[in-house]
Parts: structure tokens; sequence; C-alpha cells
């Protein structure tokens, strides 16, 4: 076919360049390893040797973590040098490694790849019951996601269950980053579901988390209730009351604390104020005035909220003891500190010595 002998011998050198560079290129192996196929891709280009681990389906980059004893491994892929004039690669598998045959002239280098091992995940707690909650309130609790394995825990979002939101909402905390990361041998995070209901009545869901082959559930109970109840336990404190008597027409100050004991929070409420005198209970505003915001937006769990009240009083008699009350206007309240009573004292009227 082609009578020139030089044309035969450069075909010649030009298929034994190519059997020779497809030699020192890539070389695929398949690991199988707990609920996955790995795919190992081996490069060898000047000097250097180069090892992928893909996942079998995707062919993309494997969430796992390589380790070696002589290439450096950076998750899914190891680079390392390797100088040889000529280069064979082989492969032998073996549980969790690949062991990679260097052959360059009659020398033999043997280079292992092996994943890390099996992660193991749970939470703490592995379940939450967040009991009974008035609509429109919050409850938040810390939840820690610990990986006792041996291997690093890559999340898998997509087959992973998420609780209904709302009412449960969770918040990343220290765990923003496993996505991307992992969460590696021996560590452990922490975030935070809320109970957040819009809406009353009983909800029960779980956050399925999924990833390398392994698992891990978390269990979510919680009651909405309506928002004008409040299965809490606040307690009204008095921190701050006129030491002496008080005169008809002068404002005096009035502090109150209002502490929340429960791992509830409390929903909206307003406090009253009114006045007693003997058997007689007298709304405050037929008697005086209250300067200052009674209504309040909430109290979160075991958390407490201060507040100072002008308060003026008119036409009151001389020389008697009145009582200052003050109470929560809150439905359901277990506690038995609703009301704060204040002595008042009136002893003049303004500008008058007695």
């Amino acid at each position: 076919m082609f009578k020139n002998p030089w044309v035969k011998v450069g075909l010649f050198f030009c298929g034994l360049l190519f059997w020779t560079a497809l030699a020192l290129a890539a070389r695929l192996e398949l690991l199988s390893v707990p609920e996955r196929d790995l795919l190992f891709q081996a490069f060898y280009d000047n000097g250097t040797l180069s090892v992928e681990a893909r996942d079998f389906s995707s062919l993309e980059l494997a969430n796992v973590t390589l380790t070696s004893d002589v290439l450096d491994c950076s998750n899914a892929v190891c680079t390392g040098p390797l100088a040889a004039d000529d280069l064979a690669l082989s492969f032998v598998k073996e549980t969790n490694t690949l062991r990679i045959h260097a052959l360059s002239g009659s020398e033999t280098q043997i280079l292992s790849v092996s994943l890390e091992g099996q992660p193991s995940i749970s939470f703490s707690p592995s379940s939450l019951d967040f009991g009974s909650l008035p609509v429109g309130s919050t409850s938040c609790q810390n939840v820690t996601l610990a990986n006792s394995g041996t291997g690093v825990f890559f999340p898998d979002f997509g087959q992973s269950h998420f609780p209904q939101s709302p009412p449960f909402n969770l918040l990343s905390g220290t765990c923003t980053d496993i996505g991307t990361s992992g969460l590696a041998a021996g560590s452990s995070c922490t975030f935070q579901v809320c109970f957040a209901p819009s809406q009353p009545g009983n909800y029960n869901d779980q956050l399925l988390l999924r990833g390398t082959g392994v698992e891990a559930e978390l269990i979510l109970t919680g009651t909405a209730t309506s928002s004008l109840q409040c299965p809490c336990d606040l307690e009204l404190q008095i921190s701050q009351a006129p030491s002496g008597g008080v005169e008809n027409g002068l404002p005096f100050q009035v502090g109150v604390t209002i502490w929340n004991k429960s791992q509830i929070p409390a929903p909206s409420f307003t406090i009253d104020f009114a006045l007693l005198y003997y058997n007689q209970r007298i709304p405050l505003d037929q008697v005086g005035q209250v300067e200052g915001d009674r209504q309040f937006s909430g109290v979160p769990s075991n958390d407490y909220v201060n507040r100072t009240y002008t308060v003026t009083l008119n036409n009151l008699a001389l020389h008697e003891t009145y009582y200052l009350e003050i109470s929560l206007n809150l439905q359901d309240n277990n506690s038995n500190n609703n009301v704060a009573y204040i002595p008042i004292f009136v002893y003049r009227y303004p500008g008058l010595d007695n």
C-alpha cells in the first residue's frame, strides 16, 4: 500500500506514541463502598500523578475524603510527583482502598489511596417537644449534630426531609458550611429549631438528614393555642415605688419587672392599673393618669422585661392609705403572681403643708 519505507516507519512510531500516551493517560477503576460506587480516575502528566474519585452515577467529583501515604489529597483529588521515563499503571482493589501499582522499567512503586472511613451522625437531643405555644409566638431550642464515625459526613439535601415551615424553622448556626465542607469525623455543629405556629393545632414533623451512606432523625412536636391564651408562667414584681407619701396632682415613678419563668415565650399582653380603697376598686383613669406603654409584645422564655410608669393621682382624701394595683391582663397564666400592690399614702395637696 505504501511503497515508501519511511512512511511505514513513520506510521509505526505514530502508533507507538499513541498507545504510550494512552497508557500514561486516564486509567479508570470502579471501587464499591457502602451505599455507593466510586469511579477512580488516574492521570500521569509531566511527572505528576493525579487521582480523582467520582460518583459512578453522575461522574461528578464525589463527596468523599481521600487519604494517601504518598500523594497530597484534598477531598476527592490526590496529586503528587512521580518521576519516571516510562510508566504503566495498574490497580488493585481492597475494602475502601485502591492500590495503584506504578511500574517504571523493573521498578514497581505502590501508592495507596483510601477513603477515610464511614461517618456516623446523630442529633442531640433526638427529639424536641415545644409543648403548648400561643399562635404568633416563637420558641427556639438548640440541637447538636455530631459525627462520631471515622469519615467525613457530606449531607445530601436532595435526599433529606425537612420539616414544614411554618411552624418549624431551622436556623443554621455553626452548621452553615457542612453542605460544602462536610462535617469531619469526631466533630459537631449546632443549629436551632424554632416553633412559630401561625394557626392553632397539633404539629408533628421530623428532620431526616441523609448523606454519605448514613442518616439521622430529629422528631419535632408542638401544640399551638389561641393567641389570647398563655400556658406560661409570668411573674409581676415591683422594681420602683414611692418611698414616702405622695401629693395630689404631683407625678411619681412606678417601676415593674415581668419575669417569664417558663420554657414558653409569652404572647402580647397588657397591664392594668387600679386604685383600691377599702372595698372599692377604682380604675385609675377615673382618679388620675398613667404615662407609659402598657402594651407588651411578649416576653421570651426564661427572660424578663422592665417598664417605668409615671403616675399622677388627683382629688384623693388626705391622710388616707390607698393601694395601687398593677395586674397582668393575660389568660391562663399559671403563676399566682399576676397582681402586685403598692401602698400609697396621700399626705397633702400641692402647696399645702397638711
